[in-house]
């Protein structure tokens, strides 16, 4: 029985606006979205649901018999989508039991429980008096707690603003191509990793190879392009060896190559099946949207569905996911101007929807392509100081680096290691 499929065809009998306001698409299987996105979308094009004339006309009669009415079916399906939010960490749950990690447990617990009070609860409005409370319990468990709340990042400055990486937070880093995106995504990856935290990487532009080799590099301290080249020291060759040998324990890592034609839906699943504790998404905007809505006409709104279904998604599973997105072309990447949102392109849901908001450039000088300046334009928190980190490759360093002051003439302090550099 598709009880999705019966909620729907409820709703339309009952032309109960109010329930279809109450479900998103995250409460649907995959064989049930397309329904869901055809009602939704006759609503958001005409203001009413769907007959059963339109129905026909779109070919998306629900054929199953009405046996009760749309209250029940919306019961039934928000008890369907709680306990599959209670499976999703079903594994985790085992695991923590088993290794007698009480904290991993404490935190387990609670993310169940947040998962389940959200599903059937979007009427947007809650007692301020019990999110006081929250508030407060909140802070005694920070209060105790001596480390970072958040996932770390590789850079001070940042995980001093951010408390680091959160749950449902959506973090942009925005640039020009060949601006160090990519390598940028990759280092906030290695800090997570290194925490001990179990990642996704999908990269719509690379492919597994690509991605795999850039890690190494990263991890192994080589110069990727001496990989590619196969051009490596007998030293370095014996560093990649012993990495590789390492890496066959280690199965916190999950990459998917994107081949320029992936949708929402496969970031989606990914995280439904792996259950990672934070996502990084390269080159989101030739990601496409799960299903394309009636009306789209341009990228713009294709992008801004996007946008949106991965904040969904997102907030639903309480990880951050971390994404790359471009700049205008007007943007010069060695100015001096400081960004802001309306420097990026594509969409104006991007800055909107953005948790953190950090726009990637050259550093100051005539050398400035050796360094990355982060034009921190949007915190959900906090405030937003600008940093620097370093951009070479032999060995890679993307360390944060001093911000010279405008009025000194010199260069920050340069590395150890050669400047060549490749992105």
């Amino acid at each position: 029985m598709a009880v999705g499929i019966d909620f729907l065809r409820a709703v339309c009998a009952e032309q109960n606006v109010s329930l279809l306001h109450q479900v998103d698409a995250t409460y649907f299987l995959d064989d049930e979205r397309p329904f869901y996105q055809f009602v939704r979308n006759h609503y958001d094009n005409y203001h009413s649901l769907p007959d059963a004339r339109a129905q026909a006309i779109g070919r998306f009669t629900f054929s199953t018999p009405l046996v009760n009415n749309g209250q029940y079916w919306f019961a039934t399906l928000v008890n369907r989508t709680r306990y599959n939010a209670v499976r999703r960490y079903y594994s985790q749950f085992q695991t923590a039991i088993k290794t007698y990690d009480w904290e991993q447990l404490l935190g387990i617990t609670s993310a169940i429980q947040s998962s389940v009070m959200a599903v059937g609860a979007s009427q947007g409005y809650t007692n301020m008096h019990q999110q006081a409370q929250a508030v407060w319990e909140d802070y005694q468990i920070a209060r105790r707690s001596s480390d970072m709340r958040g996932i770390p990042t590789p850079w001070a400055t940042l995980n001093q603003a951010t408390g680091g990486w959160a749950g449902g937070d959506l973090v942009v880093i925005a640039g020009r191509p060949g601006m160090g995106k990519s390598w940028s995504l990759l280092k906030c990856m290695e800090a997570a990793f290194t925490a001990g935290k179990k990642c996704g990487f999908v990269s719509m532009e690379m492919s597994p190879i690509q991605i795999a080799r850039r890690w190494i590099g990263l991890r192994a301290g080589i110069n990727p392009n001496l990989i590619r080249q196969g051009t490596m020291t007998t030293y370095s060759e014996r560093r990649m060896r012993d990495l590789i040998a390492r890496m066959a324990d280690e199965e916190a890592l999950h990459i998917l190559s994107g081949d320029m034609s992936k949708t929402t839906d496969k970031v989606v699943g990914m995280i439904d099946q792996l259950h990672p504790d934070l996502m990084f998404v390269d080159a989101v905007y030739l990601l496409s949207p799960s299903g394309m809505r009636l009306g789209y006409v341009k990228r713009w709104e294709a992008l801004t569905e996007v946008i949106r279904e991965l904040k969904q998604c997102a907030i639903k599973n309480g990880i951050p996911i971390v994404i790359t997105v471009q700049l205008n072309r007007n943007v010069k990447t060695n100015s001096r101007r400081e960004l802001d949102s309306g420097d990026i392109s594509g969409s104006d849901s991007i800055p909107q929807d953005a948790s953190i908001l950090l726009g990637q450039r050259h550093g100051p000088g005539p050398f400035g392509y050796r360094y990355r300046y982060y034009d921190f334009m949007k915190n959900r928190d906090g405030e937003t100081p600008d940093f620097m980190t370093n951009f070479v490759f032999d060995p890679p360093n993307f360390d944060e680096v001093p911000i010279p002051d405008d009025d000194a003439s010199g260069e920050p302090v340069e590395p150890d290691a050669s400047t060549g550099y490749t992105y």
